[in-house]
């Protein structure tokens, strides 16, 4: 990296911090911008973290520019950011807006981790999911993160809005296209994999984790659109198409309750509500079921029950 680009990311980074966390504690404690993204986010993971061994910044709903991870020493919490290098190339207005939207998003959810952090300390911070409710709830909180991260990118980009300054939404609503694929290929997915399991070629832990994923991006994605419709109120539209999809009928009864719950959540952003996060996470559960998957608690980790899915007729 030339001097000039280092002082010019850097820069960028502080203008950011500065902005961003005016008035308030900076819980940073390192930006680190990669030319190989993968492989430090993977070297600031923890060696017991899951996500070391096969961490991939391409998924399935989108490819990740930037990971936020806690650190926490001596009882206090800090956040390392690790950003790929490649976010910082396009240098006109466009690719700074850009910038500004991932670093909202990324810094949001240092301050809920924080306030979750300072309300059920170390020990209830970075506990491993032993029970259902406890993995309902990792799931149900990761929802609300993006909801409330994307949430609050939206709501500064319509202030710059109300500016005069014009703008595309065009890359956010990736994911809106996204999920009506998920949506209109849901039914085929759950069937092949249930015949799957049938047939001895999945095991329960395989099946479990496929259905419980492909559900938990859907509705990773609906956090996403919700947060960009309740911003911006002519994109309510484009959301209710969803509702016309094959997939949505596995959503239908629990997905308005979620985007209650979501929009509670956001009124009450200042303030740590478990109790409304375990609501999330039951109607998490909820759609789970629909989807051919009953998951309960055992003596060691879970039992899972696989049910066959009803045609759309």
């Amino acid at each position: 990296m030339q001097d000039n680009e280092r002082d010019r990311i850097e820069t960028e980074i502080g203008n950011a911090l500065k902005v961003f966390f005016e008035g308030r504690k900076n819980p940073v404690k390192r930006i680190v911008v990669a030319k190989d993204f993968n492989e430090i986010v993977k070297k600031f993971l923890g060696k017991s973290s899951w996500e070391q061994r096969d961490y991939n910044q391409v998924h399935e709903y989108g490819v990740a520019v930037a990971k936020t991870m806690p650190e926490i020493q001596n009882g206090e919490i800090s956040f390392n950011l690790i950003m790929d290098r490649r976010l910082f190339q396009r240098l006109d207005y466009v690719g700074r807006l850009d910038r500004m939207g991932t670093f909202i998003h990324e810094f949001t959810h240092m301050l809920d981790d924080k306030l979750r952090f300072d309300s059920v300390g170390k020990k209830g911070f970075d506990s491993v999911s032993k029970v259902k409710k406890e993995m309902l709830f990792h799931n149900a909180w990761v929802i609300w993160q993006e909801y409330h991260a994307e949430r609050n990118v939206f709501e500064i980009f319509e202030a710059v809005r109300s500016e005069k300054i014009e703008f595309e939404y065009t890359p956010k609503l990736d994911h809106l296209e996204t999920l009506k694929e998920f949506l209109s290929s849901l039914q085929r997915f759950l069937q092949e994999n249930i015949s799957k399991f049938r047939n001895w070629q999945l095991t329960p832990e395989k099946i479990c984790r496929l259905i419980t994923k492909r559900v938990g991006d859907m509705l990773f994605l609906y956090a996403y659109v919700f947060a960009l419709s309740d911003a911006v109120a002519k994109l309510e539209d484009r959301v209710a198409e969803l509702d016309h999809l094959d997939g949505y009928r596995f959503f239908s009864e629990n997905l308005p309750q979620i985007h209650t719950l979501l929009l509670e959540l956001y009124e009450k952003r200042n303030e740590y509500k478990p109790e409304l996060v375990h609501q999330l996470g039951s109607l998490f559960d909820s759609i789970l079921k629909k989807c051919g998957l009953e998951i309960e608690d055992a003596t060691e980790g879970y039992q899972v029950k696989v049910n066959d899915i009803q045609p759309i007729v």
